[in-house]
């Protein structure tokens, strides 16, 4: 993936914190919050607020989502085409994506059946949470 290209084809300034963040994002493999990329070494004499602005922008432009977390910090993955969910471990942290397809005709049904009633879904957000194989 090409960070800089894609950062312009949305209009972004490929500043160094941006594509630093975001190939962050890429080599983790798994959502992390801003307290993690702060403490990345390369990312140590970057402000907080900062960070966040390239967060905000980068959410804007549909580069990032917010994933469901049940940490006290917001996590942020790479957006995809590709739709799914996480396992979350309430004793560590540990996070997990998942790919349960089986659930999203499940979800397509209620979401139909809202519509029915006259309501608009623009998002649903659905994790899972419990423990990992290490702190079970």
């Amino acid at each position: 993936m090409n960070i800089i290209k894609l950062l312009k084809s949305k209009g972004l300034r490929a500043g160094k914190v941006r594509v630093d963040f975001l190939q962050y994002l890429l080599d983790a493999g798994k959502p992390i919050s801003a307290v993690d990329i702060l403490q990345k070494e390369s990312m140590q004499s970057v402000s907080k607020s900062t960070i966040y602005r390239n967060i905000d922008d980068l959410l804007e432009a549909g580069l990032i989502e917010s994933v469901y977390s049940n940490s006290d910090s917001q996590l942020y993955e790479i957006k995809t085409d590709h739709h799914h969910h996480h396992f979350n471990c309430t004793q560590c942290g540990w996070m997990q994506c998942l790919d349960v397809s089986e659930l999203e005709s499940v979800i397509k049904k209620v979401e139909s059946k809202l519509s029915c009633n006259g309501l608009i879904v623009s998002k649903h957000i659905l994790g899972f949470e419990g423990f990992c194989k290490n702190c079970k």
